[in-house]
């Protein structure tokens, strides 16, 4: 299905052999019962096979050509693709997603934009699940998290790539935070959820991080709460006493 702009109100099933919907700006909102699905084979290029695919040009029947405009997409169904959302290559839209349903990226991408896309916001939660690895653009974006449901925060890795990008970990305090770890620029966190769960992703290229009631925090304020402690200056003198005394009996075995 094609569209140049406005509103597709979906509660049922589409399926394309390119992709599932093609739309240049406006509003897609696939309800609960709601499925759509791109059959294409995996590709390395970002055009075509994504359950959902956002163009760079807003193209009317009538009318001039011209830069795509903001696109909010809203997902409580079930959507799938060689990505599920993917976009132009050098499109540059503000893209708004809001995910209570299922994103699934046989490629291992569920969310793609474009290296040059302008300010976008995903918003994670109720039942959300992510098959795949989600990629910002260029601009400030925003990762919310909220209410969820499903224990499932993402099964890859949120990138926000270039820009001032931040998460805001909604319904979530900073006591909640079980641990926060950076590896080789990779962010590894674990909150505390209902029922003794435990939730945890993957993160890279987010600068900052805010807490339902506490924040914003750096990066490296909070890996700087978990770091392993070092040894302080008033412990030293008995640490080397310590080794001072290991070295005297070491020298009275050898006599």
């Amino acid at each position: 299905m094609q569209f140049a702009s406005g509103t597709a109100d979906n509660h049922g099933v589409i399926l394309g052999t390119d992709d599932g919907i093609d739309i240049d700006e406006g509003r897609v909102h696939n309800h609960a019962t709601g499925v759509i699905v791109s059959t294409g084979s995996a590709s390395d290029s970002m055009d075509g096979g994504s359950g959902i695919d956002v163009d760079t040009l807003f193209e009317p029947t009538q009318g001039d050509v011209r830069p795509a405009g903001p696109l909010t997409i809203i997902n409580e169904g079930y959507i799938e693709g060689v990505r599920a959302i993917g976009t132009d290559e050098a499109s540059t839209s503000e893209i708004t997603i809001e995910n209570s349903g299922t994103l699934r990226g046989r490629s291992g991408t569920a969310i793609q934009l474009a290296p040059e896309q302008g300010d976008s916001s995903l918003l994670v939660s109720g039942d959300s699940k992510i098959f795949g690895d989600v990629f910002f653009g260029a601009g400030d974006d925003l990762l919310t998290v909220e209410g969820l449901t499903s224990g499932l925060l993402i099964n890859g890795i949120f990138d926000g790539g270039a820009g001032n990008n931040s998460v805001f970990l909604n319904d979530y305090l900073l006591s909640d935070l079980l641990s926060f770890e950076i590896t080789d620029d990779l962010i590894s966190l674990s909150l505390a959820i209902l029922n003794n769960e435990v939730l945890s992703g993957q993160f890279i290229n987010f600068a900052t991080w805010t807490f339902s009631s506490d924040g914003p925090f750096s990066t490296e304020a909070l890996a700087s709460r978990f770091a392993t402690p070092v040894p302080t200056p008033a412990i030293l003198p008995l640490f080397l006493l310590g080794l001072a005394g290991l070295w005297a009996s070491r020298a009275r075995l050898l006599k």
